[in-house]
């Protein structure tokens, strides 16, 4: 039991030394000068009261750190959704102007393709409206002035004769209208007989016909030409609107591409931004953990101290009690009363009382004062209550 109060007594003057480290030089005077118990003890608790206000003022400083942390993680987590609906959305639009394009394309080859084909079409019509147009230009002028021989000289007579048979050879016509033309178309009306009347019929009838079937052609050809006509505007229409499309989807594309460059960027800034805070928040937690340590290390500093003074006051209480030896003999009856007394306190000092009250009767008896009264006693003064 002795050893364990003296592990107890040197653990409590080991916890009272981390705070106060010139203690042991008064550990052993604690019961003797009431004003050294009273300064030490407001040293530990001065050192209580700055690690408490240190703690609290840290304690504050966290939760702000912490509400810090909590808004930049909102904001790196509202980031990062922004990021993925950018995405998203830059995704969606990039197939649409795929498709867009896609659509474009087989449009623009389906163009080309009636562009190609119409062209033909178109170079075939164009023959057949030429052929007519000098057909007619045949009709109404070489071969009228030789009908009507109206030209100016024989010069001009045979030019136009030239000129109605080149074109009845060229549309195949028979071989015997080439002589009537020149026999026949070559003399004045009045001078032709009822033979050149039969040939210029025929030359006029030939060429008539040529131009009915040429004029025939083109009217069955007019609903195909109409029908190309009308496909080419739609094609044309639809590229321009399919090019337009396009276009308008693709600045929307490289829009939506800006869009996601910021958003990512903004991602990346509150995601350090959260780090950094997160960062600053940790030496604030272990600075906090360090106050409240040594909050509680002056508290037990505290609790180690007030025992030690109650051990020491009751340690000088017991060392009153000691009755230096006597030169003469003593009496045996007086032996048996001084040892029956001696037990009597003993089992007084150890009766299931508080230490405090417990000294406080152990002094009174001895000396006729109190505990409080002996602790504020100068050292000259409590050996006199000693002696």
């Amino acid at each position: 039991m002795a050893e364990e109060a003296d592990r107890s007594a040197l653990s409590d003057a080991a916890r009272v030394a981390e705070l106060l480290p010139d203690f042991d030089q008064h550990s052993g005077c604690l019961a003797e000068s009431g004003e050294l118990w009273e300064e030490l003890r407001l040293r530990l608790e001065e050192a209580r009261i700055q690690a408490c206000e240190r703690r609290v003022e840290l304690e504050s400083q966290v939760a702000e750190a912490r509400k810090r942390v909590s808004e930049a993680e909102r904001e790196k987590a509202d980031a990062c959704e922004g990021e993925k609906a950018a995405a998203a959305a830059m995704s969606e639009k990039a197939e649409m102007l795929a498709d867009a394009q896609v659509e474009l394309k087989n449009v623009e080859v389906e163009h080309n393709a009636a562009k190609e084909d119409g062209r033909s079409f178109a170079a075939e019509g164009d023959e057949l409206r030429c052929t007519k147009a000098q057909a007619e230009e045949i009709l109404e002028g070489p071969f009228r002035q030789l009908v009507d021989a109206t030209w100016e000289s024989s010069k001009c007579k045979k030019s136009a004769v030239l000129a109605v048979g080149s074109f009845l050879q060229g549309i195949g016509a028979e071989k015997t209208l080439f002589a009537a033309v020149a026999g026949a178309l070559g003399k004045a009306p009045d001078q032709r007989g009822e033979f050149d009347k039969i040939a210029v019929d025929a030359v006029s009838q030939a060429l008539s016909a040529n131009l009915l079937r040429i004029e025939k052609r083109l009217a069955e050809r007019a609903p195909a030409e109409r029908e190309a006509r009308a496909e080419m505007l739609g094609l044309w229409a639809l590229m321009d609107i399919c090019c337009e499309k396009a276009d308008a989807l693709e600045k929307e594309h490289k829009a939506l591409q800006e869009a996601l460059k910021a958003a990512k960027a903004k991602s990346a800034s509150t995601r350090k931004e959260a780090a950094k805070r997160s960062s600053d928040l940790d030496p604030l937690l272990h600075a906090s953990q360090v106050q409240t340590n040594k909050e509680k290390a002056a508290i037990d500093a505290l609790a180690a101290f007030d025992r030690l003074v109650e051990s020491s006051v009751h340690q000088r209480s017991l060392a009153a009690h000691v009755v230096e030896p006597r030169t003469d003999a003593v009496e045996a009856s007086d032996i048996g009363t001084a040892e029956a007394a001696f037990g009597d306190e003993h089992d007084a000092l150890d009766a299931p009382v508080s230490k405090k009250a417990r000294l406080h009767d152990d002094l009174e008896s001895s000396s006729g004062i109190g505990l409080d009264e002996a602790v504020q006693l100068p050292s000259p003064a409590r050996a006199s209550v000693s002696s």
